[in-house]
This record gives structure tokens, C-alpha cells and sequence, in this order.
């Protein structure tokens, strides 16, 4: 049997078999991901191979040295060299019908170019299977079939390289080498363990592919199965920098695909998705807090590693680390977690490049709407929201810069106040850590500082941050400098602080809008806001340069409040703004100071005091101490002008103090709002102006506005109304903060809200102003024509005194004595009679067209109502005339007609207490009415007549009722037919129909017949 031993072919392919096995067990440990790959070539420079030798030192030597674990080595009787392998062994078997020869124990050492430590290898037997049997005669050995290293096998070399493992298989059909067995790994102060073993897929050459083992040139790709546990230490390419401990506990196993030198860990695969199915990276810090990272699939990607000193690779095999990736799901999220910077990260996928030091945050997943959920990233309370976060870091870990892409938040805790700022943008977001931190903001952005009650919002806005370390929490780092790895995806990746942008200069560009406490208003080009905890700012504005600064006269008078008592609130327009923002939990706190305003400026101020309020305008304002009661103000412009209690002032430049008690102008003038209501608080189809003009004076104070001298408020658009008011005084409560503008020359003016913006902005956009309450002193005449398409269509009239209007709650009064006359065209056409009479101014008049309805009422004690109800009372010495009449003008006059003369149709009531409603009807647009006379009531008509307790008449159904008590019946007299005999009736409820002539009469207790 060891003449067969003797034969070249046989010992070659003995080796190959075994170190197959061995060989690429060792590779892969050496494939591991995250280290620098060293696979050593397998045949050493050396002679082809060598005959059985008996023990001498050229054997026995490298067996005591490098085989101190296994003393049978440097004993064992049968020993081979082939090249820079060598074979010990005790026995060499034959079985199978000689296709299989077996080693019993068998040790394998092989030297590798350019180390000093060989890699060796014992088991306990090692099998290898032939295609042919093996003969004494045979000079081949044939085609390994299979192979097997069996009991425990033990694999060292240099570097510390360790892999213990039990059983390995190798199989010619599938090209694999296995084992179901935990294997350990251990290389340069890594370790790792498989618990279910590990598959190695092998590749034949293509040139002799169908030598099956025998032509095996590379490994395709390799599994470790079952959980794996990694212990790897990163060590920086400083080496001055302590190595970063990295711990991984996958429990579905890992996968190192050769071909691409991509390493994947796996997490949940058919079993139920969960937490603890996720792989789990860990990092210990040297302050004893631990970095985690959970996800469930982990990519990394190696690649031929490049030395400084080169411009190509090194030899084929010398790999290093390129990115890491680490995915999850919706349901199963990745989420970083950082016990020392209070942080959690979750979102579907992170990738870290370590050349570019960069790690991509990202969310996949995406709404019903396409939108994509964000990535969220959580510190203490603080949050920070966004599809796509980049975090670049620079040499030895400290965060160099972060980028949001996609649309986002920044966000604390409603209930705290926070010096932080919380933001929201659309586009993008950067943090740029240098000497002066900076934060970037890109479209639709909206920032928020609450402990200075402050929100500004831009198209582009730049915060500059108080100058310190913003790469650690709360601005004082706690871990040691040598801790972090530049190439590290954990390294500071939770460096940011939320809780930590506190502003100290913000710049805005494009339509700039500013929100505080007592201030807001708009900068079309620029914005700039210096923040400061100095009550007085020491700013650093440029002067603006102004024309001849020739002053017009300050804005003085009245008595002002205590300094600071009166602080009021201002909204301004302007290109440019340049202040200062006070903070430090004050009184103070949040207001702006030394403010420059510049480009056609525009400023309401609405003071506390009410009488200090004033408007405006210019090209440069400058106000040292904000708008508060003890400011002083400058306004430059060409001219400038200021609009404020009885005067309009305009200069050059105007110093103003607006301590004035009220806005006051003498003489004559008019004011023009804009109303969604009419004078009776109907709601318009369009907003409508309203003009009041005054004679005599006019004041204003916050939210109420007096007129007196020949008032006269006039309402037209020309199209479906025409309203006229007169009165000798006026009070109009507003429901808002109002503001005046100069409209013009003289004291013509246009009030709105004080939010709504400047005068110059689209009226379409101010908001009108609300008027809550009119009230009319002395005589009061209203006229109301109704129009259609520009035609009166129908007429409204009252005269009465001290009219008093609630547009809120809709209730009036006022006071008799007085009148109220209405004519509208009776739609329903139940005023007409063919032929009949209608009632003209004095006479009657013969006609068959469709009448008008023409109401007149008069009383000399009071009046009162609901507008929103449509309901009107008038009381004491009541008269009520109601008919047809046959155009807009006319008027039915009982002092010249008498009862028996009086139109069909038309009636006349009398009684203490008239009320009068509106009432619709089925058909679109049309309004009828009721009366009810209440407390001796009196009905004339030509064809009835009565007296009773309650009187009503409903037009709608041309229905009259007559009801009275037990102890007062009523009484009806009633003329059937034109030339019918009167009779009387006497009763409790009477029913009349004058369309008819039908009279209803209910518990009768008299009737009399009269000539």
C-alpha cells in the first residue's frame, strides 16, 4: 500500500483533497466582512512533490513548532511534502473497493508567501472518495468524488487566524463544501460563531470544468447558517485612534458573495417578523453606554483596497470595507439608538460610504398620495422629520455637515418653551458645523422660536447659531476623543442637537413674513433679525442715506403712560428689514429694537392706548426702542407721510411720537369700509362699499369710530343695492383692531383690519373689517332701493330717532315718533283684481296689471326687532296700511280716502303694539310677510271691518283673523259682495278671506243686520 503513496499523482492529489476542504474553510475566515481579506495562495513555490521520508528534522521541526496542540504530529509515521504543503499522518487506508482512501489523524500545514506563520490544520481523520479505484499499479488517482474532514477539526495561521469546527463534507455533484456543525472564527482580535454550520460554494475552472474538484479555481460564494455572532474590532487608519468594538448577533445567518465582495447578514425570513428576529449591532462606548443599531438585512460591500501610496490595487484578494447598508421594513423599521447622545433613529435604510464618510438615512415607503413617510430622528423630546437625512462626517468622527432633502420638520414639545428653534420647510434643509454653525433652509420654510414668541416664514432662510460645539448634546462633549471612528456609520451620527439651535442671527429672502408677540409684517426681499439678551441692542445696521433731512414736525400731544405700559401692536411692509430681538424672559422679552425698515415702507401701529395708533408710510424708517408708547421714530421718504389724529403729515423726514390720545379730524371728510352685510345685516352676493361722510368731525380710538355734523352713509354697487343713511351723529363699534389710511388729499380715508396688511396690498386679500354695532343719534332717515340688474325693483323708507343696530346679534331699536313705508312687487300676484281699483296717491285707479305691495306704518312710541329674524315691533298709537298700489312712488293716503272708499284688497290696521315679519314663501326668491296687531285692535277694509283682542293678517295666504277674550268678544262688520247688506257678528275667532270674500265666524253669540 505505500508504493501507491510513492506515486507523484497520488500524493498531489491526496493534498489537494484535503486542503480543499481545510483551505477553504480557512477562507472563509478570511472573507469575513468589515476585515482586510488576505486569501493565501494554496501552492507555495517549491518542488512538485516528494517521496514518503522517514521522521527527520526537516519534518519534526515544523511539527513541534507550529503543531504544539497535537504532539501526535511530530510523531506520526507517515509524513509528504508537496511544494510548501505538508502531510502528517498515522495511517493511510484504503476502502471502498479502493475508491476511497482515508487518513486517520491527519495534519496539514502549508507555508504562505511573504508570512512568517504557516496555516496548519489537524482532525481527526480526513476522507477522500475516487472516481476509480486506487491500485498499487494506478499512476493516476482519478476524480475526487467526495471528501470529508471528520471529528473535530482546528485551522491556525497568522494574524491570530483561529476556525474550529467539527465534520466538514465535500461534495463534486454541487461543488460545496458543508458543515451542519457551530463553527469559530477567530483573526486579528476578531471573533465569530455559526451555529449551524457553514456551506462554501466552489467554482471550476472554465477550462477544465469537467475535472470537477479537481479543477476548482474560487469560491463563488460562502454561509455561515444558523444565528451568528460577530465580535469585531475596526481599527482606524490612524492608528493613533483606539480600534471601535462592533458586536453583531444575526440570527439567520451571513453570506459573503465572492464574485461582487458583497457580505450580507440576514434577519427575519419565514418565521414571523419581530424585533427579536432583527440583527443587532452593538457598540460599546468607552463611557460604558452602548450605540445600537437593529435592521433586517445588513449589506456590506468590500471591494480591492487602494494603499495612499498606489494608484492601482494591490495583489487579487486584499480587500477593506466600501459602504454598509442596513435595510428594513415598514413593519420592521431600521432604528439606530445612541444610550450616550439620548438619540433614536428609525427609518427603512441606511447606507454608510466610508470614503465620502457619509451615511443616507431614508424612507422608502410612501403614501396613498405618493408622498414618502420621513425618517425620524428623536433626541430627548426634540424631533427631526425628513424622507431623506445625509450626515457627512469629518476626519476622527465630529460632524461635519447635515442634509435634508424632501419636506420636513424640526419639532419640541407643545407644552415646553423652548429656546431651540422648531422649523418646517418643503424642499431641503442643511446644518453646516464650522466656525460659525449655520442652518439652511430651502422653500416654504417656517421657524419658530417660543421662549421669544417669534415665527418668521421665507423662501430661503439662513440661522446662524450661537457659537458653540453643536457636535455634542448641550454643547459639552463626554466621550473620550480617541473613540470614534471617522469611518464608523454610528460615529456622531446622533451628534445633533435639537434641543440646542438657539439663533443668533437669521437671514430670509423672498417674501419674508415675521410673526411676534406685538409685531408682524412682510420684507419682499430681505429679512434680518440679530437676537440678543441685552434689553437695549447694540446694533450694526448701516445707516440709510436720506436726502436732506429737512424735519416736517413731530407727531406730539396728549398725555402717554408709564414707559412700557402701552406696547401695543404693529404690522409693517417693506423690501428690507433689519432689527434686533430681545430675549431673556422679561417684560421685554421677544420685542424688536433698533429697527430699520427700508423700501417703500408701510407701518400700522395699533397701540394699547387706542388714541396712540397712527399709519405710515416712506422709503426708510428707522425706530431705536420698536414700537412701543415711549418710542421715537423716524421716517424718511420723498416724501414721507404719517397719517394720524387730525393731521397728514408730509416731509422728508418725520420724527413721530405717537402718544396722542386719539385719531381726530376736524371738518368734513369721509371714510370708506368695505361690508359683506347691508344696513338691515342681510348678507350682499358681493362685498360693497361704504361711505360715511361727516361735516363737522371725526375720531377714531382702537375699535370705535364717532362721525358728527350732517351724517350721511351711502351703500351702491350699482347692481343689486342702493342705501342711503342719515342721521346727525354716528358711533360704529368695530369687531376688530381697525386701522386708517390716506386715501387721497383731505381727510378722505379707508379703514380695514390692522392684520390685513399696507394700504398698497390687493384689497381682495385684506381682511374687511367687521362692524359689531351702529348707533344714530337724533332724527334717523334710512332709504333702501332694492335693485335688479341696475333697476330699482323695489323701495324701503323709515324715519324714527336714536337708532341703535347689533349686526352681531342682529336686535335694533330706536325711538318714535316715527314711520316705516315699503313698497315691493307682489310676486305671487295676489293683489291683482281685473277689473278692480287700486289705490294711487289719492285716488283710485282701474287696473289689471300685477300690483305692488305697499305697506305704511306709523307710531309715536318705539320701535325694536331682530334683522336676522326679519322682525319689526313698533308700540303705542300704531297705524298700518297695507294694498295694492300700481307703481314704485305711489302711496295709499287714508287722511283723503274713507273707509267705504278704500281699493279692494286694502286695509288699514290700528292697535298699541304692530309687529311685522318676513316670511318666504315656495317660490324661489320671493318674500311675503305677516302683521300682527296686538291690544285694541282695529281692522277698515271696504268689504270687513272689526275690532278685537289680536288681529293677524298672513299675505301668503290672504288670510285675515280676528281673536278675542271671553270677557271681550270681537266684533266683526261685514258687507258681502260689493252691494250686499252690512251685517254684524259678534264672537271669540273670525276667519276672513278677502281673495273670496269668505267669511269663517267660530262660537257666534250675536249677528245683527244694519242698513
Amino acid at each position: 500500500m505505500n508504493s501507491l503513496f510513492r506515486q507523484t499523482r497520488g500524493i498531489r492529489t491526496l493534498l489537494i483533497g484535503i486542503l480543499l476542504i481545510g483551505a477553504y474553510g480557512t477562507y472563509a475566515m478570511l472573507t469575513r466582512p468589515l476585515l482586510h481579506v488576505d486569501r493565501p495562495e494554496t501552492a507555495a513555490k517549491g518542488p512538485r512533490s516528494q517521496k514518503p521520508q522517514q521522521r527527520t528534522s526537516e519534518f519534526r521541526k515544523p511539527a513541534e513548532t507550529w503543531f504544539r496542540e497535537d504532539p501526535w504530529v511530530a510523531e506520526a509515521g507517515k509524513q509528504f511534502r508537496d511544494g510548501g504543503r505538508i502531510l502528517y499522518a498515522k495511517q493511510l487506508l484504503l476502502q471502498d473497493d479502493d475508491h476511497t482512501v482515508k487518513v486517520e489523524p491527519v495534519a496539514v500545514l502549508w507555508e504562505l508567501e511573504g508570512e512568517d506563520v504557516p496555516v496548519t490544520m489537524t482532525a481527526a481523520s480526513a476522507r477522500i472518495e475516487s472516481s476509480s479505484p486506487l491500485t498499487q499499479n494506478s499512476a493516476s488517482f482519478g476524480r475526487i468524488t467526495r471528501g470529508a474532514l471528520q471529528g473535530d477539526v482546528r485551522i491556525r495561521g497568522p494574524h491570530g487566524l483561529r476556525i474550529d469546527g467539527h465534520n466538514f463534507n465535500i461534495s463534486d455533484d454541487s461543488l460545496r463544501i458543508f458543515s451542519s456543525a457551530p463553527v469559530m472564527f477567530a483573526w486579528e482580535g476578531h471573533t465569530a460563531v455559526a451555529q449551524d454550520g457553514i456551506e462554501i460554494q466552489l467554482l471550476p475552472s472554465q477550462e477544465d470544468d469537467d475535472q470537477g474538484l479537481m479543477s476548482v479555481s474560487n469560491v463563488q460564494w460562502i454561509r455561515l447558517n444558523g444565528r451568528v455572532q460577530c465580535d469585531l474590532m475596526l481599527q482606524d487608519k490612524d492608528k493613533k485612534r483606539e480600534a471601535t468594538h462592533l458586536k453583531i448577533d444575526a440570527r439567520n445567518g451571513f453570506e459573503f458573495f465572492v464574485p461582487t465582495h458583497t457580505a450580507t447578514f440576514m434577519g427575519p425570513r419565514t418565521q414571523r417578523p419581530s424585533v427579536e428576529n432583527q440583527i443587532l449591532i452593538e457598540r460599546p462606548l468607552p463611557s460604558g453606554m452602548v450605540d445600537t443599531l437593529r435592521c433586517s438585512q445588513l449589506t456590506l460591500q468590500l471591494r480591492p483596497e487602494i494603499r495612499p501610496d498606489e494608484k492601482t490595487s494591490t495583489s487579487p484578494g486584499q480587500l477593506e470595507l466600501d459602504t454598509i447598508r442596513a435595510e428594513g421594513s415598514r413593519a420592521l423599521p431600521v432604528i439606530f439608538q445612541s444610550e450616550q447622545e439620548n438619540v433614536i433613529a428609525t427609518m427603512t435604510n441606511l447606507l454608510y460610504r466610508l470614503d465620502q464618510r457619509l451615511m443616507e438615512l431614508q424612507n422608502t415607503f410612501t403614501d396613498a398620495e405618493g408622498r414618502p413617510y420621513p425618517v425620524r430622528i428623536q433626541q430627548e423630546a426634540s424631533e427631526l422629520l425628513s424622507p431623506w437625512i445625509l450626515v457627512y462626517h469629518a476626519d476622527g468622527g465630529k460632524l461635519q455637515s447635515l442634509e435634508c432633502r424632501g419636506p420636513g420638520v424640526i419639532r419640541h414639545p407643545e407644552e415646553d418653551v423652548q429656546e431651540s428653534l422648531s422649523a418646517a420647510w418643503s424642499e431641503s434643509f442643511s446644518f453646516l458645523n464650522g466656525e460659525q454653525p449655520k442652518l439652511i433652509f430651502r422653500k416654504g420654510v417656517q421657524i419658530a422660536q417660543p421662549e421669544r414668541q417669534f415665527r418668521m416664514s421665507g423662501e430661503l432662510v439662513e440661522v446662524e447659531l450661537e457659537n458653540r460645539d453643536p457636535g455634542t448634546i448641550h454643547g459639552s462633549s463626554s466621550q473620550a476623543p480617541n473613540a470614534q471612528r471617522s469611518d464608523s456609520p454610528q460615529a456622531e451620527s446622533g451628534s445633533f442637537a435639537l434641543g440646542g439651535l438657539k439663533p443668533k442671527r437669521i437671514l430670509a429672502t423672498q417674501n419674508v413674513e415675521l410673526f411676534g408677540e406685538q409685531i408682524s409684517g412682510k420684507a419682499r426681499e430681505q429679512m434680518v433679525v440679530n437676537f440678543t439678551s441685552d434689553n437695549v441692542a447694540h446694533g450694526n445696521a448701516q445707516s440709510p442715506v436720506v436726502v436732506s433731512p429737512v424735519s416736517s414736525g413731530g407727531m406730539s400731544g396728549g398725555v402717554s403712560g408709564e414707559p412700557g405700559a402701552a406696547r401695543g401692536f404693529t404690522h409693517f411692509d417693506a423690501d428690507t428689514l433689519e432689527a434686533y430681538m430681545v430675549a431673556g424672559g422679561g417684560s421685554e422679552t421677544g420685542r424688536l429694537s433698533n429697527i430699520w425698515l427700508k423700501g417703500s415702507v408701510s407701518v400700522d401701529h395699533t397701540a394699547a392706548d387706542t388714541n396712540q395708533s397712527f399709519n405710515a408710510t416712506g422709503n426708510v424708517l428707522r425706530a431705536d426702542t420698536g414700537f412701543l408708547a415711549e418710542q421715537q421714530i423716524s421716517l424718511f421718504g420723498d416724501p414721507a407721510v404719517v397719517v394720524s389724529t387730525t393731521r397728514r403729515i408730509e416731509g422728508q423726514r418725520i420724527d413721530i411720537d405717537p402718544r396722542q390720545r386719539e385719531v381726530t379730524v376736524e371738518g368734513s371728510g369721509r371714510i370708506r369700509l368695505v361690508s359683506d352685510r347691508d344696513f338691515q345685516g342681510r348678507p350682499l352676493r358681493k362685498p360693497s362699499p361704504l361711505d360715511i361722510y361727516w361735516g363737522d368731525r371725526m375720531s377714531f380710538a382702537g375699535r370705535t369710530a364717532s362721525f358728527r355734523g350732517k351724517i350721511r352713509a351711502v351703500m351702491n354697487d350699482g347692481e343689486s343695492h342702493d342705501m342711503e343713511l342719515k342721521c346727525a351723529g354716528m358711533l360704529i363699534h368695530f369687531a376688530d383692531d381697525l386701522a386708517l389710511t390716506q386715501t387721497g388729499a383731505g381727510n378722505s380715508f379707508e379703514a380695514r383690519a390692522s392684520s390685513s396688511g399696507s394700504p398698497a396690498s390687493n384689497q381682495a386679500t385684506q381682511k374687511r373689517p367687521g362692524i359689531r354695532q351702529i348707533e344714530c343719534e337724533s332724527l334717523v332717515e334710512v332709504r333702501v332701493d332694492q335693485l335688479i340688474a341696475g333697476n330699482i325693483d323695489a323701495q324701503h323708507e323709515a324715519r324714527f330717532s336714536d337708532l341703535v343696530v347689533n349686526l352681531h346679534t342682529g336686535e335694533f331699536k330706536a325711538n318714535g315718533p316715527g314711520w316705516i313705508r315699503s313698497t315691493q312687487p307682489d310676486r305671487g300676484n295676489r293683489m291683482k283684481v281685473a277689473p278692480g281699483i287700486m289705490a294711487r296717491a289719492n285716488t283710485p285707479v282701474r287696473t289689471s296689471e300685477t300690483a305692488f305691495v305697499y305697506v305704511d306704518t306709523e307710531f309715536i312710541g318705539n320701535l325694536s326687532g331682530n334683522l336676522n329674524d326679519r322682525i319689526v315691533r313698533l308700540k303705542q298709537h300704531v297705524t298700518g296700511i297695507f294694498g295694492p298700489v300700481r307703481h314704485l312712488g305711489e302711496r295709499i293716503n287714508i287722511s283723503t280716502v274713507s273707509t267705504a272708499d278704500l281699493p279692494p284688497r286694502t286695509g288699514i290696521l290700528r292697535c298699541e303694539e304692530l309687529t311685522i315679519a318676513a316670511v318666504s314663501t315656495p317660490v324661489p326668491d320671493e318674500t311675503s310677510f305677516t302683521l300682527e296687531a296686538d291690544r285694541n285692535a282695529r281692522l277698515e277694509s271696504q268689504q270687513l271691518s272689526g275690532d278685537a283682542d289680536k288681529i293677524t293678517y298672513d299675505h301668503v295666504k290672504e288670510q285675515f283673523i280676528l281673536r278675542a277674550t271671553r270677557e271681550s268678544p270681537a266684533t266683526v262688520f261685514h258687507r258681502p259682495g260689493a252691494r250686499g247688506e252690512v251685517r254684524s257678528l259678534v264672537g271669540q275667532r273670525f276667519e276672513y278671506y278677502p281673495t273670496r270674500d269668505h267669511l269663517v265666524a267660530n262660537e257666534i253669540i250675536g249677528v245683527q243686520a244694519s242698513q
